[in-house]
């Protein structure tokens, strides 16, 4: 009974003095096995597959995005090119028709003071320009540019009456051509038909007053 009772105490002693080591032993590697996550290797790489997917479809639209505002951009680029190109050629033909008319008008006001093979009395217009293109016709140099003119002497016209200081009188018509050129080369073409006072002559028909000035015109911006 003793020697039983010694063992069961020795028992007891060696678990009091290793029962403490043990059970924390047991806790500690039981609970790195229980944290220890399960490995799946399908499940785990299918969110990253998704991450990758996303991210290439985020990166595909922003360069889309990119490329649809840079084309727009450069397509506004062009169409502001394009309206300051039409503005300057819009100027460049306005500057070059002004030019014109003021020779034009200066020739008419000193017709009398011309020489007499500048001044032709017909009425052909397309041929008049037709001569010119040849670089027929009297020549003019007003600034850097070079022009060549003729005047028609159109006639008077007793019955197209017109009024000029309270005196009634005959229309006498004159038309003037004057091209422009730059080395030898025509750019454009002014024609003006001006009506001033002729004679008074009696119509023998129906009267019909018109205004003095400008009665028509005809300009070829480029030839």
């Amino acid at each position: 009974m003793s020697s039983s009772l010694r063992k069961l105490y020795s028992r007891g002693e060696l678990l009091r003095r290793y029962g403490t080591r043990i059970l924390i032993y047991w806790l500690v590697h039981s609970g790195s096995a229980f944290r220890e996550p399960l490995h799946f290797p399908f499940w785990s790489e299918l969110p990253k597959r998704d991450i990758r997917k996303n991210q290439g479809f985020i990166l595909l639209v922003t360069l889309l995005i990119t490329g649809v505002i840079s084309l727009l951009i450069l397509t506004s680029m062009q169409h502001v090119l394009l309206y300051y190109k039409t503005i300057n050629k819009q100027e460049v033909l306005h500057q070059s028709f002004y030019q014109l008319e003021n020779v034009a008008l200066r020739l008419l006001h000193q017709d009398k003071a011309l020489n007499s093979d500048c001044v032709v009395h017909s009425d052909a217009a397309n041929q008049v320009v037709h001569n010119l293109l040849e670089l027929k016709g009297c020549s003019l140099k007003s600034g850097l540019t070079q022009y060549k003119y003729y005047i028609e002497d159109l006639g008077e016209f007793p019955c197209l009456v017109v009024y000029y200081k309270g005196r009634k009188s005959a229309s006498h018509h004159q038309r003037v051509t004057v091209v422009s050129f730059e080395e030898e080369s025509p750019l454009s073409l002014l024609q003006i038909r001006f009506i001033g006072s002729g004679r008074a002559i009696p119509c023998l028909v129906n009267e019909h007053a018109i205004p003095l000035g400008v009665s028509s015109w005809r300009y070829l911006p480029s030839l």
